[in-house]
């Protein structure tokens, strides 16, 4: 955990390393809560970890705090139809699950997506959660990343979650937003839309890709990129900056494993360098672009998060901030294994046909 104060006028900010540390931050922070606990996440299990929190959100509520909660349909089936809800309800903790497909609409892939990805929380208007980590008791030993936020920031989160509680909660926003187009500060906040031209984090990300003339670090469990990002990557790399990518040996997906491998090759010729984490699952989500840029939060690298779903991710142009985050890859990048196009050529005969099946599916992966 490394902790950063700045003054109000900017953010503070404090860097979490691995679900189990970033669930007892949360914790805390929520029993302190007096005015509200907002809450919107794709993966929020039925299970001994997310009872303790329904158990947290339920006592809160009876002490007169307000409680929203955004769960995905899909991510947080486990606790769609659990009898917990009835009682949330009954003492005031609205529940919404996002986009939650019925009738013949399940029989239509399309229409499963969007789906939120979004990993967030926001207590009193004043402390935020944004990051990569999911509530499922089985992640506690991954390797992921979350931050938490006081100052300039949170008012621009304050104003993503009045337009959730405007389209979700029937609710109208109850407090100031931030004036357009930002806060003051080196922390922005963004999230994604499903359409691609309202996805502000991946196409600053492009921007930022073009500009960089030493270094892009990209850390992604899930990396299915299309073709324009890797042409970014491939077009960096000939103007010699050093392009490496980290990603998790294992995954929750073994068929997104597979996946991954067959956009390895042409980045591998080109320079660019992979690299496969490990000791545990890696499900951080991570860019950094020489010592100016980088991006923190919920989206992959792949059509999904860039395209489909809801994302919510930090803009850093923060050089302490940066500068953690550089030194935390660095740090992972002493337990890798360095992916090669001779070690490629040796995996399974079975992973081409899968790849090329995949590939097909790209849209929905």
């Amino acid at each position: 955990m490394m902790k950063y104060s700045a003054h109000m006028e900017h953010s503070e900010w404090t860097l979490y390393r691995s679900p189990a540390e970033t669930w007892e931050a949360m914790y805390d922070d929520c029993l302190q809560a007096r005015i509200s606990i907002e809450f919107e996440q794709y993966i929020f299990q039925n299970d001994a970890l997310g009872g303790r929190f329904l158990r947290l959100f339920l006592r809160k509520a009876k002490e007169g705090v307000a409680i929203r909660l955004l769960l995905d349909r899909v991510g947080s089936r486990s606790l769609y139809q659990s009898r917990k809800l009835a009682l949330l309800r009954r003492y005031g903790v609205r529940v919404v699950f996002f986009n939650a497909v019925k009738g013949w609409r399940r029989f239509r892939l399309s229409e499963w997506y969007p789906r939120t990805h979004a990993k967030l929380m926001l207590i009193d208007s004043a402390i935020a959660y944004a990051g990569g980590v999911c509530f499922d008791a089985s992640m506690a030993h991954w390797r992921d990343t979350h931050m938490r936020s006081t100052g300039a920031v949170v008012q621009e989160i304050c104003a993503a979650f009045n337009h959730t509680n405007k389209r979700f909660f029937n609710l109208r926003a109850r407090r100031a937003t931030v004036p357009l187009p930002r806060c003051k500060g080196d922390i922005h906040f963004e999230i994604s839309r499903k359409r691609r031209e309202r996805n502000g984090i991946y196409h600053e990300m492009l921007n930022h890709f073009s500009k960089a003339s030493q270094s892009i670090e990209i850390v992604s469990p899930y990396f299915i990129p299309n073709r324009k990002l890797i042409y970014a990557l491939i077009d960096a790399r000939q103007r010699g900056v050093r392009v490496r990518v980290m990603l998790s040996e294992k995954t929750d997906s073994l068929l997104a494993d597979i996946a991954i491998r067959r956009y390895l090759p042409a980045l591998l010729e080109a320079g660019v360098e992979v690299h496969y984490y490990l000791p545990v699952p890696h499900h951080a989500k991570i860019v950094l672009v020489d010592d100016a840029w980088a991006t923190l939060g919920s989206m992959n690298l792949d059509y999904l998060s860039l395209f489909r779903n809801r994302e919510s991710n930090y803009l850093i142009t923060d050089k302490a901030l940066i500068a953690a985050l550089r030194k935390d890859f660095q740090e992972d990048l002493k337990k890798c294994s360095r992916m090669t196009l001779a070690k490629l050529a040796k995996q399974p005969f079975y992973y081409h046909p899968i790849g090329w099946a995949t590939h097909m599916l790209r849209g929905f992966m």
